[in-house]
């Protein structure tokens, strides 16, 4: 390695008191003064200084990695963003930084395709090329897929992500894996390289990627870090903030076609109020005309204006999420379990019950009536047992009881439900784990299990009952199409009373938010998964809500209105003599006045 003069050791020294990037003990880590004296070749071919190129989003990314390794010595940071941000450019900046600033400080570069991964090399080859203080160091390797120091031990390397072994067996300080929703086996290649990075020191964990459907490995970790649930901060940039998307970027052949904004559609009109100039909705329509092929859904993808934008418009949702949003009013419920007590039931408060309920069993009876649909499970560990509860006068969802039960544990606790809920009819799955579930209910003699008739193939026979819900190709679909047909409906308002269906649990609508069709024409809770209980119950208890006949007519003659009656009178001649269903009527729960 080359000896530094005095002159070269002054240089460096003032340097490093400018820049403040090197760390000392308990000190301050400043990457941006550094960052923005690297190179970079721009889109006009032309090498520029980073920091006189630099935008609103690199900035803001590179602020909060300054953050975290000040914050906590680490950095886990999941991007999603519209397209040529630059995000990659900065990644790769930041680990060329720690690369040479640490000894032995060991990095990967993961990205869908091998292409991919040596673009993103490259732009750290060109920062080593031009880094001010490169005659200091000793050059080891300078290849297609490493870079590597011997006199400070520390190497860049990429791989594909179809390498579902890459970094296994090695220790690794910065992972920064590119394009991430377009992997094939992400879970597996991700846990390999989890354990490969220590739990103490300066690492760095980059995952960063355009949206590609929902449920996959990329779009669960963005939700639990947009949760709040994970280690990692998820940072989203919007294709309305890029400096280079507005109408003076557009090709002068093209601008004349869409200087035209006198007729707006609704979502230029929201995005007008967004902030969003004009300018830039001119760039829009080019996009999507020129860059998108004339498919909006595309835009949202390349281009998003909000993470829902971006997932939603790259999948195949079942459920439209706009149909969904208006139909979903989160409530905070009741937290506990369900205990007989003699010949009642009662509810139990328990924060870690199985049971959240939204909304008590009416004590009037002719308006409480209920559905409950389903879905038992064969062992008490993967997807849970899940029963989901509806009034059948309003859809509105009264409760739901979701735990890992084995099938006839399972039944137990769906008894328990049906009669807390005015002897509501449960719809037990009735195939696999669900003949238990079932069995167990009628040989409890539970009285509303659901009936289902199909033709009989027995010569002279045209019909046979058949107890609980077949679950099959052809019913699921049909479950699924009355719970389409029903988030399409609008809720009406009567009164104090909402009529149609109404969502209030969280995890009810996180699981029909990410519920796609396969390419098989069949249904999954995204990528394949199977853990979709709370919308099969949802779906069953819907589905058998309809083909049931409808409920009677609401009468004035509920116990609910002659407890009105009672109290009026009581309140005009003084005290009386009260029957006992008066006083059951009297001592119902106040919101049960407003139905």
């Amino acid at each position: 390695m080359t000896l530094m003069t005095d002159d070269d050791w002054n240089a460096a020294q003032l340097l490093t008191d400018e820049f403040e990037y090197i760390p000392a003990p308990h000190g301050i880590v400043r990457l941006l003064p550094l960052l923005e004296e690297l190179k970079i070749l721009t889109k006009d071919r032309t090498t520029a200084r980073l920091g006189d190129v630099m935008n609103y989003a690199q900035r803001d990314f590179i602020t909060e990695v300054e953050h975290q390794i000040n914050e906590q010595g680490s950095v886990r940071i999941i991007v999603l963003k519209a397209r040529q941000l630059g995000i990659s450019t900065i990644i790769e900046g930041i680990i060329f930084c720690l690369s040479v600033m640490y000894r032995s400080y060991q990095s990967l570069i993961i990205s869908h395709e091998a292409e991919s991964s040596e673009h993103i090399l490259t732009m750290t080859k060109r920062y080593w090329n031009t880094y001010p203080f490169k005659r200091f160091h000793d050059e080891q390797y300078n290849g297609r897929k490493q870079l590597a120091w011997s006199d400070l031990q520390s190497n860049i390397v990429i791989a594909t992500a179809k390498n579902t072994g890459a970094g296994r067996s090695k220790t690794l300080h910065a992972l920064h894996g590119s394009e991430v929703a377009f992997w094939d086996q992400p879970e597996e290649l991700i846990t390999g390289l989890r354990q490969a990075i220590p739990s103490q020191g300066v690492t760095l964990i980059f995952y960063e990627s355009t949206a590609n459907g929902v449920g996959n490995f990329f779009h669960k970790t963005w939700e639990e870090a947009a949760a709040g649930r994970s280690e990692f901060a998820p940072k989203f940039y919007p294709w309305h903030r890029h400096p280079e998307y507005t109408a003076s970027f557009i090709p002068r052949l093209s601008q004349s076609r869409f200087m035209d904004l006198e007729t707006l559609s609704a979502e230029e009109k929201a995005l007008l109020s967004m902030g969003v100039t004009e300018a830039r909705l001119i760039w829009r329509r080019y996009a999507i005309a020129e860059l998108c092929q004339g498919d909006l859904d595309k835009f949202h993808q390349e281009y998003p204006t909000t993470p829902h934008e971006a997932f939603l418009s790259t999948g195949r949702n079942v459920f439209s999420i706009n149909n969904l949003l208006d139909h979903y009013r989160p409530m905070r419920p009741r937290v506990g379990y369900l205990k007989r007590r003699g010949h009642k039931v009662e509810f139990k408060d328990n924060p870690d019950g199985p049971l959240n309920i939204y909304r008590f069993p009416s004590s009037d009876q002719n308006w409480g009536l209920y559905q409950i649909g389903a879905d038992p499970t064969h062992t008490i560990s993967g997807d849970k047992a899940c029963a989901q509860v509806l009034s059948r006068r309003t859809l509105e969802q009264a409760a739901v009881l979701s735990e890992h039960y084995d099938p006839i544990e399972f039944g137990k606790q769906l008894f328990l439900l049906g009669d807390y809920y005015n002897t509501a009819t449960i719809a037990p799955e009735k195939e696999g784990p669900g003949y238990a579930t079932v069995g167990h209910l009628m040989g409890a003699g539970y009285p509303m299990v659901w009936e289902s008739q199909k033709v009989d193939k027995t010569p002279g026979k045209v019909q046979a009952d058949v107890f609980g819900w077949g679950t099959n190709k052809a019913t699921k679909a049909m479950a699924m199409g009355y719970l389409v047909n029903a988030l399409a409906q609008p809720l009406q308002r009567v009164g104090e009373t909402t009529y149609g269906l109404l969502i209030h649990d969280e995890e009810t609508f996180a699981e029909m938010k990410d519920y796609v069709s396969d390419e098989k024409g069949g249904f999954c809770n995204g990528e394949g998964s199977l853990f979709d209980d709370r919308v099969m119950a949802l779906g069953i208890a819907l589905a058998t809500h309809y083909i049931d006949p409808p409920v009677p007519a609401y009468t004035t003659s509920s116990t609910v209105e002659v407890a009105k009656e009672v109290r009026d009178h009581i309140d005009e001649s003084g005290p009386t003599e009260v029957t006992d269903d008066m006083e059951e009527a009297i001592n119902a729960p106040w919101e049960e006045w407003g139905q």
